[in-house]
């Protein structure tokens, strides 16, 4: 599992690639039980939020969203997981 700390650090560097998939419409930081990371979550993951959850095989393979995701600390690899969460349509207020 890894650390709120690591999880955001995993979300800084993969930023632009997760947001650049189909589908993604935002991104942020839980709990490894669902919950929001508070700063002293010990065990949490990157969410990814899209649109409609797609079965792989309707998803190019560059966006596809990986299980997890590779940072390094300290010179060691770590690995952080990532959850996809169905979010549905985003748009600004008043934009209709």
């Amino acid at each position: 599992m890894s650390t709120r700390a690591q999880s955001q650090r995993a979300l800084d560097e993969y930023e632009a690639v997760l947001m650049s998939k189909r589908n993604v419409v935002g991104l942020g930081i839980l709990r490894a039980d669902g919950e929001d990371a508070t700063p002293s979550a010990d065990t949490s993951v990157v969410a990814v939020y899209v649109e409609h959850k797609l079965p792989l095989e309707q998803l190019a393979e560059e966006d596809v969203v990986p299980k997890t995701l590779h940072v390094t600390v300290r010179n060691r690899t770590l690995e952080v997981r990532t959850k996809v969460i169905e979010q549905g349509p985003v748009q600004l207020e008043g934009m209709e």
